[in-house]
């Protein structure tokens, strides 16, 4: 009977054996024991801390990856519970303990309980914060360290954003990419606000530490007790809340938001996200990895669903931030065309020193002397340009810094980064292979199943292959499985995935791309058919409609190649490391690279200048001549020169030039091909880059004025002397294009130049630029919060010979900055009968995003307006659909019956609505 009564507290003597076992066998509470157990981070966490008491399946997953008898483990789970419930009758309380499971769940997968019936919403709220709380200072992504990782807040640093023009320019060759004209600010403004927003950056450009410091702080607060009206985050990845079917897990936001939690971190909370967390806050849904979603239809499916969220009649209910990377043009507009973008800036040089000492002085196992070490680590990496630019990617920097601890050498490039990463992985394996008796080593196996997945996720075979589960995907693998160990233990040894209630996931889109990379190149075959498919499947021939000199023959033009897309760059990038480092494939990949600078052709030069800046390894001889080509693409003769002179004053022309030809000429100059090289070439040479830009800037008709601006905009961004006062020059030039001279006030407000608000302010009363030109300036004053910029957007918007696309701009805008006149303006111009229609509706939809129920009612009145054709009616109903779905079916049998709207019109509005 003695025996049976155990320990005087069998939690604390549990929790004590657990974490003895833990340390002999050299696993992090954080992953590798997790990913050994097969259990989610928290499980594992509660189970260590002795927090709560953990069910006897999780005692059993430990004591299975820890290599122990489970007997005695299973012993003290079962006397914790008795002692617990014993307690919990003590005190009055019927039903289990709280926290701990029922202790029949046979297969149970969530270690704590469903609430009661009778729990109360507030008493979810701190189920939900105590449940989250042990993992808020994990970080996203497994190590190399054996210890574990460091806390994500003792390596974090603050990041910075900049807004994105929201203006959508068409595609044309006479445009630069669209730049940004706003101020930097810190990241953590975005939380200021409260609307929903979206963060894009690169890959490893911290998108997730950025969410999970957003997500600690704000369940900290929580818990403290403090912003009682703030909003209470909760972090959840986009493939999570999104269904093969494109429909929302469960039916609803709220039950997608339930699943994808208790997925996360194995507790349920049913109920929890369909009401407000506390009275007057609302849910921050920060949202992970949209660009993780491999079809482009599902991922527009999911923004419509926050769409409807975000701007329906629940809108005071959730504010999402959605992070990705780079999207295709208008993928975003799913979402709201409205709806700011932010780009989250990459670390600055100088801040890259204090990013390594807090990595080195978080390792003192390793790194007995962090200082000293910091400096040893930015000397040679300043001597390294292209490890320069890599590290002022956050994930980059992290491994570099776990890298260089445990080797104190630099790595060549950034495969390079990732064959030493998965090196140290393998050895990890193999030490742990020898310290546990029975566990087999099965890293470099693991890793090749790892590569497999990765190929079929990102060159997915058909559609149910792009959607479907890492798991079902083990099953295509076609060698042998390690013996005594499933799939799933199998492929989590490899240290690139992770599993989160019994779905794989890998760590980070660059280590899937790395995997699958490492895949396409593992044979002599396949590496003769990934060169194959990235050289010789992309040459074609070009088609011109008119014949030009030393361009076309017999109407043909010259063979180009054409450059992998964005999304595809950072995959690429690890296949050539991988072809460039084998020594069968390395000689014939660089001809090929060579190749592509031979005809000074912009395409192939621009593709491996970008290369370069995201760090891939190529040989000296290809940056060389890439930069060589790129000047000469680049550069300004003394014979441009004449050429733009007699451009500018046709009547100096002399009779025996020819005009045509010289048009031609001039033509191909005026396309811009010189800003875009000489920008490429600024990352191979940006001294020599500089001085090209200088000139393009300051010279009339060698670029227009909108690539002017953008050729002055480079070299204010590379500090460069030159820029502000191009900048400026060109903003005050009555003979650069009106929106040129506002982008360059513009930037210089971004570059922190004083002049550019005065500038920016003058712009906008100059009566003589265009209504849209004018209102562009007023909205980087609106965006910078300048007092005077209200006034001149009421007046554009109640100005009758203004634009009409301008006066609803305007009035958005007063409504964003949060004056009472932009919801009043927005309603007046969806009333206006004298104003084309579609005016009329894009006020009326914009007014919904500000106000509600006044925005819906608007939108019923113009689909009942029978003075308007069918095809408007079931426009306005298409966007009322999108903010009370319940009123939209109202209005949709309305017109059911309504003679005069066309048949056709009828059914398709029927279609509308399910």
């Amino acid at each position: 009977m003695e025996e049976d009564q155990g320990p005087p507290d069998p939690l604390a003597e549990l929790k004590a054996r657990l974490e003895h076992l833990r340390v002999k066998s050299r696993l992090t509470r954080t992953t590798q024991l997790p990913i050994r157990a097969g259990l989610g981070r928290t499980t594992v966490s509660q189970a260590l801390n002795g927090r709560t008491v953990p069910t006897a399946e999780t005692v059993m997953a430990l004591a299975t990856a820890l290599g122990t008898d489970a007997e005695p483990l299973l012993k003290l789970q079962k006397q914790a519970m008795r002692r617990a419930s014993q307690a919990c009758v003590a005190d009055g309380t019927k039903g289990r303990p709280p926290g701990a499971d029922a202790p029949d769940a046979a297969g149970a997968r969530f270690e704590s309980h469903r609430p009661h019936d009778a729990e109360q919403p507030h008493g979810q709220l701190d189920a939900y914060l105590r449940t989250v709380e042990p993992t808020l200072d994990a970080q996203p992504y497994a190590g190399v360290v054996d210890d574990g990782l460091p806390a994500l807040s003792a390596v974090y640093l603050r990041r910075q954003i900049r807004c994105l023009d929201e203006e959508a320019h068409p595609a044309d060759a006479d445009r630069p990419p669209a730049v940004s004209s706003a101020t930097i600010v810190p990241a953590d403004d975005i939380l200021v606000g409260t609307r929903t927003c979206v963060v894009m950056a690169g890959p490893g450009a911290g998108k997730s530490s950025l969410l999970r410091t957003w997500l600690a702080e704000g369940i900290g607060r929580c818990l403290r007790g403090e912003g009682p009206a703030l909003p209470v985050p909760v972090l959840v990845p986009a493939q999570a809340l999104i269904t093969r079917g494109k429909a929302l897990h469960g039916g609803s936001l709220p039950d997608a938001l339930t699943r994808a939690v208790a997925r996360e971190y194995e507790r349920e909370l049913p109920g929890l996200f369909a009401t407000p967390p506390r009275d007057g806050a609302p849910w921050l849904v920060l949202v992970d990895g949209l660009d993780e979603i491999p079809r482009a239809e599902t991922r527009q499916s999911l923004l419509r669903h926050l769409a409807v969220h975000a701007h329906g009649p629940g809108a005071d209910l959730y504010r999402f931030v959605v992070a990705t990377r780079p999207l295709p043009r208008g993928e975003l507009d799913r979402l709201g065309a409205h709806v700011p973008r932010f780009d989250l800036l990459p670390f600055q040089r100088e801040e890259l020193a204090k990013v390594a000492h807090s990595w080195f002085t978080a390792l003192p196992e390793i790194v007995p002397d962090p200082a000293e070490l910091t400096k040893r680590f930015i000397t040679e990496l300043a001597a390294r340009e292209q490890l320069t630019e890599l590290a002022r990617t956050p994930l980059i920097a992290g491994l570099l810094c776990q890298l260089y601890a445990h080797r104190r050498e630099m790595p060549r490039a950034r495969g390079g980064i990732y064959d030493e990463y998965a090196a140290l992985l393998i050895l990890q394996q193999q030490r742990r292979a020898q310290d546990a008796s029975g566990v087999p080593d099965v890293g470099e196996v693991a890793l090749d199943i790892a590569g497999h997945l990765a190929a079929r996720r990102l060159a997915p075979r058909d559609e149910q292959d792009a959607d479907a589960p890492l798991t079902d995907l083990l099953r295509s693998w076609p060698g042998a499985w390690p013996e005594g160990m499933t799939p799933k233990e199998t492929v989590l040894r490899s240290g690139m995935l992770t599993q989160r209630a019994g779905e794989l996931e890998f760590l980070h889109q660059t280590f899937l791309e790395y995997c699958a990379a490492r895949h396409a190149t593992r044979t002599p075959q396949m590496r003769a058919e990934s060169t194959t498919r990235l050289f010789e499947d992309r040459w074609a021939r070009h088609r011109p409609w008119k014949p030009v000199p030393a361009v076309t023959v017999f109407g043909w033009g010259q063979r180009f190649w054409t450059p992998p897309g964005e999304k595809e760059a950072s995959y690429t990038g690890f296949l050539l490391d991988r072809l460039l480092t084998e020594p069968g494939s390395a000689s014939q990949v660089e001809k090929k690279l060579l190749r592509l600078t031979g005809r000074r052709d912009l395409l192939g030069c621009r593709f491996l200048a970008e290369q370069s800046r995201l760090g891939t390894g190529l040989p000296e001889s290809v940056t060389r001549a890439a930069a060589r080509s790129l000047t000469l693409l680049a550069r300004i003769t003394d014979d441009d020169r004449r050429r733009a002179e007699l451009r500018a004053n046709p009547d100096r022309m002399h009779p025996e030039t020819d005009p045509g030809l010289a048009e031609v000429y001039l033509s191909k100059a005026l396309r811009n091909q010189r800003v875009i090289a000489a920008e490429a070439l600024g990352w191979l040479d940006g001294e020599y880059a500089a001085d090209i830009l200088a000139e393009l800037a300051e010279v009339p008709c060698l670029a227009t004025g909108i690539w002017r601006v953008q050729a002055a905009v480079r070299l204010a961004g590379a500090d460069d002397p030159r820029g502000l006062p191009l900048l400026h020059r060109l903003a005050t030039d009555v003979r650069v294009h009106d929106e040129a001279r506002v982008d360059a006030a513009g930037f210089m407000v971004e570059h922190g130049d004083e002049h550019g608000v005065e500038l920016l302010h003058d712009l906008a009363r100059d009566g003589k630029l265009r209504p849209q030109d004018r209102a562009l300036a007023v909205s980087v004053l609106a965006g910078i919060g300048h007092e005077r910029s209200a006034d001149t957007l009421g007046s554009l918007a109640q100005n009758a010979d203004t634009p009409p696309d301008v006066r609803i701009r305007s009035a958005m805008l007063l409504a964003v900055i949060g004056d009472g006149r932009g919801p009043d303006l927005l309603a007046r111009l969806a009333a206006d009968a004298g104003l084309p229609i579609r005016t009329r509706l894009g006020s009326a939809g914009s007014l919904a995003h500000f106000e509600p129920a006044r925005g819906v009612d608007t939108l019923v009145s113009l689909a009942h307006d029978r003075t308007l054709r069918s095809a408007w009616r079931l426009a306005a109903v298409q966007e009322l659909a999108g903010h009370d779905p319940e009123r939209a079916a109202a209005v949709v049998a309305d017109l059911g019956d309504d003679p005069t709207v066309s048949r056709r019109h009828r059914r398709r509005a029927a279609r509308l609505l399910p």
